[in-house]
């Protein structure tokens, strides 16, 4: 028996299997991207190099501030030995009888920027501390990379050629850096945290607390101020609204879909 397809049906399907391809990409890619999501891992890694370096048989001190423990650093990327400690004190009053014994220094802070926080602005003093790197993280993805690939096909249609080389040569080789080179070049990074170590003592430590305390009417228990309540959300009219979004978007899909294919079958 032989079976036979319409043209609508054949461009459906070739519609479902390129969407299923395209799924898969942007998965893949999405994953991708996600791992430049956890720059603290990365400044604790960076770290744990340079204290084994620079440190060897020496006690150090590691302070690690609230946007580092949520990115990534955590006890499975510590060193364990007597000799390192790691640091995730949070209260304003510890932290000022601490800092002076802080030998190494990972923050979302930039010293050479004027810090909004009112803590880290009485703290950090770029007269104590050496910037020693930078860990970048995820900002955006552009699609400039991919214009001037279709750009340079064009005009030289050996680019094409060469882009499936490539993609071969990692199969062959199983590994990915040529398609991890291209991948990279669609994603752009930002300055996310700064690595400092300690070059001299913070004075005045007591004073800039007291002065802390008055200007921001912060107690000796660093107690946040109260925050207004927002009122109880309305679940049902939220899931309402949510699925009303969903039919309206399913049905613009649906209609975009039969208009494309009307319009292909009209100019046969």
């Amino acid at each position: 028996m032989k079976w036979g397809f319409s043209f609508s049906t054949k461009i459906l399907l070739i519609i479902i299997v390129a969407n299923v391809f395209i799924a898969t990409f942007l998965s893949l890619f999405m994953g991708y991207v996600s791992s430049y999501n956890y720059p603290g891992g990365e400044a604790l890694q960076f770290v744990n190099s340079f204290v084994q370096s620079s440190y060897e048989n020496r006690p150090v001190t590691i302070h690690m501030d609230v946007a580092t423990c949520m990115t990534g650093a955590n006890r499975f990327v510590q060193l364990h030995n007597n000799l390192t400690t790691y640091d995730k004190t949070e209260t304003t009053k510890e932290l000022f009888d601490l800092w002076n014994s802080f030998d190494i220094l990972i923050t979302d802070a930039d010293m050479n920027i004027p810090s909004q926080d009112p803590v880290k602005s009485s703290l950090l003093d770029s007269s104590s501390w050496k910037k020693i790197k930078s860990i970048k993280a995820f900002k955006t993805v552009t699609i400039a990379p991919l214009i001037k690939i279709v750009q340079e096909a064009k005009q030289d249609p050996s680019t094409v050629l060469t882009l499936a080389n490539i993609v071969k040569n990692d199969l062959f080789n199983r590994q990915a850096t040529g398609v991890k080179d291209i991948l990279t070049s669609a994603i752009v990074l930002e300055d996310y945290l700064y690595v400092y170590e300690r070059v001299a003592e913070d004075k005045d430590l007591k004073s800039k607390y007291e002065t802390l305390i008055t200007q921001y009417k912060l107690n000796a228990e660093d107690e946040a101020p109260e925050v207004e309540h927002a009122d109880p959300i309305a679940f049902d009219e939220v899931k309402e609204d949510i699925n009303e979004e969903i039919d309206e978007l399913e049905d613009k899909i649906e209609s975009q879909l039969q208009d494309q294919l009307e319009n292909q079958l009209n100019n046969q």
